[in-house]
């Protein structure tokens, strides 16, 4: 849990003077809060194997662009 909610949590249900910096220097402080690492957004999706093809050739790939403008100097469309 962020030190953001931590503090919300904290205020709902009473709240003194300097009520924030005691809470940060808590959790600076804590040891479980330093290892639980806030999640990435990249660490949310699972990586799964992707299979090749087994033979040659078997997966062909084109890409497709087109028209060009302006045509090249030899007016190659």
């Amino acid at each position: 849990m962020c030190m953001r909610k931590t503090k919300e949590r904290i205020c709902y249900s009473s709240c003194c003077p300097g009520i924030s910096q005691d809470v940060e220097t808590f959790c600076k402080r804590c040891k479980e809060y330093q290892l639980r690492s806030p999640e990435k957004k990249t660490d949310r999706i699972p990586i799964t194997p992707v299979s090749g093809p087994d033979l040659p050739f078997q997966v062909v790939n084109v890409d497709i662009i087109g028209p060009i403008e302006p045509p090249s100097e030899r007016k190659y469309k």
